[in-house]
Protein backbone atom coordinates (compact mmCIF):
# COMPACT_ATOMS: atom_id res chain seq x y z
CA UNK A 1 0.00 0.00 0.00
CA UNK A 2 1.46 3.69 -1.00
CA UNK A 3 1.82 6.31 1.71
CA UNK A 4 -0.36 9.29 0.89
CA UNK A 5 0.91 12.30 -0.63
CA UNK A 6 0.42 15.34 1.07
CA UNK A 7 -1.66 16.18 -2.09
CA UNK A 8 -3.64 13.53 -1.17
CA UNK A 9 -3.97 14.38 2.39
CA UNK A 10 -5.25 17.97 1.66
CA UNK A 11 -7.66 16.52 -1.30
CA UNK A 12 -8.92 14.47 1.99
CA UNK A 13 -9.15 17.23 4.13
CA UNK A 14 -10.89 19.56 2.29
CA UNK A 15 -13.32 16.89 0.79
CA UNK A 16 -13.76 15.72 4.93
CA UNK A 17 -14.46 19.81 5.25
CA UNK A 18 -16.86 20.21 2.34
CA UNK A 19 -18.61 17.10 3.33
CA UNK A 20 -19.24 18.66 7.22
CA UNK A 21 -20.37 21.92 5.98
CA UNK A 22 -23.12 20.71 3.52
CA UNK A 23 -24.22 18.25 5.99
CA UNK A 24 -24.53 20.57 8.70
CA UNK A 25 -26.94 22.79 5.94
CA UNK A 26 -28.60 20.03 5.47
CA UNK A 27 -29.24 19.41 9.24
CA UNK A 28 -29.92 23.25 9.84
CA UNK A 29 -32.21 23.36 6.94
CA UNK A 30 -34.21 20.10 8.07
CA UNK A 31 -34.86 21.35 11.06
CA UNK A 32 -35.90 25.14 10.32
CA UNK A 33 -32.99 26.40 12.43
CA UNK A 34 -33.24 29.57 9.81
CA UNK A 35 -30.91 31.98 12.61
CA UNK A 36 -27.62 29.78 12.22
CA UNK A 37 -28.12 29.17 8.42
CA UNK A 38 -26.55 32.29 6.96
CA UNK A 39 -23.26 31.56 8.78
CA UNK A 40 -23.43 28.11 7.59
CA UNK A 41 -23.95 28.87 3.94
CA UNK A 42 -20.75 30.98 4.46
CA UNK A 43 -18.82 28.46 6.18
CA UNK A 44 -19.93 25.96 3.34
CA UNK A 45 -19.40 28.43 0.13
CA UNK A 46 -16.20 29.02 1.82
CA UNK A 47 -14.96 25.21 1.76
CA UNK A 48 -16.39 24.84 -1.75
CA UNK A 49 -14.08 27.58 -2.91
CA UNK A 50 -10.92 25.81 -1.62
CA UNK A 51 -12.55 23.04 -3.68
CA UNK A 52 -12.40 24.69 -6.57
CA UNK A 53 -9.43 26.46 -5.72
CA UNK A 54 -7.85 23.11 -6.65
CA UNK A 55 -4.43 23.49 -8.59
CA UNK A 56 -5.85 23.26 -12.32
CA UNK A 57 -9.56 23.92 -11.00
CA UNK A 58 -11.97 21.29 -11.24
CA UNK A 59 -10.69 19.93 -14.05
CA UNK A 60 -7.16 19.35 -12.12
CA UNK A 61 -8.81 17.79 -9.35
CA UNK A 62 -10.45 15.53 -11.47
CA UNK A 63 -7.34 14.68 -12.93
CA UNK A 64 -5.94 14.24 -9.95
CA UNK A 65 -8.80 11.83 -8.62
CA UNK A 66 -7.99 10.10 -11.66
CA UNK A 67 -4.39 9.28 -10.82
CA UNK A 68 -4.77 8.03 -7.15
CA UNK A 69 -4.60 4.02 -6.58
CA UNK A 70 -7.35 2.91 -7.25
CA UNK A 71 -8.63 2.63 -3.27
CA UNK A 72 -8.18 6.36 -2.47
CA UNK A 73 -9.54 7.24 -5.72
CA UNK A 74 -12.75 5.20 -5.04
CA UNK A 75 -13.09 6.69 -1.72
CA UNK A 76 -12.75 10.48 -2.86
CA UNK A 77 -15.18 9.69 -5.91
CA UNK A 78 -17.76 8.21 -3.04
CA UNK A 79 -17.28 11.68 -0.99
CA UNK A 80 -17.77 13.45 -3.94
CA UNK A 81 -21.00 11.78 -5.02
CA UNK A 82 -21.85 12.14 -1.07
CA UNK A 83 -21.45 16.23 -1.18
CA UNK A 84 -23.39 15.79 -4.62
CA UNK A 85 -26.62 14.14 -3.60
CA UNK A 86 -26.55 16.19 -0.38
CA UNK A 87 -26.14 19.70 -2.37
CA UNK A 88 -29.27 18.33 -4.43
CA UNK A 89 -31.69 17.65 -1.01
CA UNK A 90 -30.20 21.40 0.38
CA UNK A 91 -31.58 22.55 -2.69
CA UNK A 92 -34.45 21.28 -2.32
CA UNK A 93 -34.72 21.90 1.16
CA UNK A 94 -34.48 25.49 0.09
CA UNK A 95 -37.17 25.45 -2.53
CA UNK A 96 -39.53 23.98 0.08
CA UNK A 97 -38.49 26.53 2.45
CA UNK A 98 -39.39 29.21 -0.09
CA UNK A 99 -42.61 27.89 -0.82
CA UNK A 100 -43.63 27.54 2.75
CA UNK A 101 -42.35 31.25 3.26
CA UNK A 102 -44.40 32.37 0.40
CA UNK A 103 -47.51 30.57 1.72
CA UNK A 104 -46.78 31.94 5.26
CA UNK A 105 -46.88 35.24 4.05
CA UNK A 106 -50.12 34.99 1.81
CA UNK A 107 -51.63 33.35 4.82
CA UNK A 108 -50.57 36.36 6.91
CA UNK A 109 -51.76 39.07 4.55
CA UNK A 110 -55.19 37.08 4.05
CA UNK A 111 -55.58 37.58 7.45
CA UNK A 112 -54.84 40.58 8.68
CA UNK A 113 -57.59 42.88 9.40
CA UNK A 114 -56.99 45.42 6.97
CA UNK A 115 -56.89 42.81 4.47
CA UNK A 116 -60.48 43.32 3.53
CA UNK A 117 -62.83 46.35 1.78
CA UNK A 118 -63.06 48.78 4.13
CA UNK A 119 -66.82 50.72 4.37
CA UNK A 120 -65.77 53.68 1.94
CA UNK A 121 -65.52 51.22 -0.55
CA UNK A 122 -62.11 50.34 -1.94
CA UNK A 123 -58.55 48.39 -0.96
CA UNK A 124 -57.08 50.55 2.22
CA UNK A 125 -54.07 51.35 1.53
CA UNK A 126 -54.06 51.83 -1.84
CA UNK A 127 -52.93 54.63 -4.15
CA UNK A 128 -55.33 56.29 -6.32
Amino acid sequence: MQVPTSAEGELQSVLDLVGSEVDRVKRLLETNQISDLEQALLAMQQALERLHAWGGGLDGLARFIKSLPEDRRTAATTKLEHIRRTQDINSELVRLAMQRNAALQSYAAQTRADATYSNAGGVPLSTG
